[in-house]
């Protein structure tokens, strides 16, 4: 036999052997991590659990909710989050279904900021799907105050079916794996409308030319003739929805 079959024969054995190897250590890791032998089988494992495991909330509630306490007595926390949940739900489903009526529903800064993103889909022209929503936890992430106004972001941890399509093409997300993500709702109180003037989300500027409202009673800006809506001062109002990624 010569030199080089001998060669080529250990190197075939060295690789079976090295290849026995890893396939080992593969099979102790994909145990040690997922359960299973198989690393395929425990990633497939591993999204399944992933789709139907809520997501964890930056909750901040035990911080601040003693600060929003002391400046606001009578507001009540527990109520609060039954509302941000009931307004989450409400503002998802006018996303999914564009009518009318669910737009409506909405508190006005959401109501807009529904109409805008449905619009931006029309253009494109994909229709976005929420199904099977539920909420499974909310709490506060973040309380500030400044510019006349006291602001508390609420997160909350949302499971749903989510997918956008395009005419019958499916565009992204899933009809039948859930996703599991999180969602934030801005609750905003003025105090100060002349603070608040820079108009950052509650409606104190006119939405057409950005010139600011004067007249807190007014329907129509005194500049530019554009619909304007009057900011309700000293109570709770409803801002600024968005995913957290």
């Amino acid at each position: 036999m010569s030199v080089g079959l001998i060669v080529a024969g250990f190197l075939l054995v060295a690789a079976a052997v090295a290849g026995g190897v890893i396939r080992y250590r593969l099979r102790r890791l994909s145990r040690a991590v997922f359960g299973v032998d198989s690393f395929t089988q425990g990633l497939a494992l591993q999204q399944q659990r992933l789709a139907v495991t809520p997501k964890s909330v930056s909750g901040m509630t035990k911080i601040y909710l003693p600060q929003i306490q002391r400046d606001f007595p009578e507001w009540n926390y527990q109520q609060a989050v039954r509302e941000t949940e009931k307004v989450l739900q409400k503002m998802l489903l006018a996303l999914s279904t564009g009518e009318e009526d669910s737009l409506e529903d909405l508190p006005s800064q959401l109501s807009r900021q529904a109409r805008q993103r449905l619009e931006d889909l029309r253009q494109q022209g994909r229709d976005e799907t929420y199904q099977e929503v539920q909420v499974h936890q909310t709490a506060i992430a973040r309380y500030r105050k400044g510019q006349g106004t006291c602001v508390i972001t609420f997160q909350s941890a949302v499971g749903h079916l989510h997918w956008i399509t395009q005419g019958e093409q499916l565009v992204c997300g899933s009809r039948d794996q859930p996703q599991q993500t999180k969602y934030e709702l801005e609750l905003c109180y003025v105090q100060d409308p002349e603070k608040a003037g820079d108009g950052n989300a509650v409606g104190t500027t006119c939405p057409n030319c950005g010139a600011p409202v004067t007249q807190l009673g007014s329907h129509k800006c005194e500049y530019c003739g554009g619909v304007v809506e009057p900011v309700n001062i000293r109570c709770w109002q409803y801002q600024h929805f968005r995913e957290v990624v």
